[in-house]
């Protein structure tokens, strides 16, 4: 029954990788759509889903969901997923798919890490075990490559790495604090709440600025393609990726959606016919190497009791909090 779960944890992990290149995509093919409303829908068609979702738990879930957008954290979170897409979106037209995806790489292999064991101190053993920053380095040394070789292409004004930088903070907060809180509440009303909230924001500030954008097209096809968007990336990806790291531990998943730079850059090849800087295909494979040796499992030492030295009352699987083997409740994306 283990291998059973641990074959299906790796399949869905990889689909969700998969369901994210497409992301981009999407954001390509929809150029001239304003990049609010390329936010609003999608986050509203995504938060549909996980609210659907949530029916099969009880048929008061849905305004559950609506009552934790109104909480502190539901609120953070909410504003967070609006800033983290809109700027994804934004780097994805200005800085490019492949670099945008790369970005993403560096919040799961780097600053997720970081910031779990900074704000929770969670995580140590992976930070004490030297593949971790030897994968840290090769990680960020590939994505720099690919991102330089695309720069040599298209070179790359100082709005664009402002776009950029923030991409792999957004993201590792988002996703830390969305786990944390699923802990404590189901997923599906956690992450629908986000996104539902996301959605709203995005609309209202849409209206604010320039409500006609919210019209997209009288072709049912830019609207067939949102609502794509919606329940792919915003929502069968990321309840992929929950249901993956809730089954196995965070190491398979995280080394998993290292694969989305590669899926993205045989997309666009493939899909947009885009060229592919030469650099790009040296730094893909040795930033995909980094993140498998970041969160590869330290060595096992002495088994300790589970939980211990967690600093924490939650109960989590047993297989997810074993201390000494590296192995963390689930985070990320």
């Amino acid at each position: 029954m283990k291998g059973t779960v641990r074959t299906w944890g790796i399949l869905v992990s990889t689909a969700a990788a998969f369901i994210w290149a497409t992301y981009y995509l999407f954001v390509l093919a929809l150029p001239r759509i304003p990049d609010l409303a390329i936010t609003v829908y999608p986050f509203l068609f995504g938060g549909l889903g996980f609210t659907l979702l949530s029916l099969r738990r009880s048929r008061k879930e849905p305004g559950k969901i609506l009552r934790m957008m109104g909480t502190p954290g539901g609120l953070g979170r909410g504003v967070l997923i609006l800033g983290m897409q809109l700027d994804v979106v934004l780097s994805t037209r200005f800085v490019g798919a492949v670099d945008t995806s790369l970005l993403t790489l560096l919040a799961d292999v780097l600053a997720t890490p970081l910031l779990l064991y900074a704000l929770w101190r969670e995580g140590e053993a992976h930070l004490r075990h030297p593949l971790f920053w030897a994968g840290l380095v090769l990680s960020a040394a590939g994505a720099g490559l690919t991102i330089v070789g695309g720069g040599g292409a298209h070179p790359l004004g100082p709005e664009a790495l402002l776009l950029g930088a923030p991409i792999p903070i957004l993201v590792a907060i988002y996703f830390l604090l969305a786990s944390r809180a699923a802990r404590e509440a189901p997923m599906e009303r956690v992450v629908g709440s986000s996104t539902l909230l996301g959605g709203f924001l995005a609309g209202a500030a849409t209206v604010a600025l320039d409500p006609g954008s919210l019209w997209i097209s009288a072709s049912p096809v830019p609207w067939a393609l949102l609502a794509l968007l919606g329940l792919t990336s915003f929502f069968l990806a990321p309840w992929a990726y929950f249901w993956a790291t809730s089954q196995l531990t965070i190491v398979i998943p995280a080394v998993l959606q290292a694969a989305i730079p590669v899926f993205t850059l045989i997309l666009v090849a493939l899909v947009l016919h885009a060229p592919v800087a030469s650099l790009a295909l040296v730094g893909i494979p040795v930033a995909f190497l980094g993140s498998v040796l970041a969160v590869s499992e330290p060595r096992r030492g002495p088994r300790r009791p589970p939980g211990e030295g967690r600093g924490s009352a939650v109960r989590v699987p047993r297989a997810s909090v074993d201390a000494t083997s590296g192995r963390d409740p689930p985070t990320g994306r």
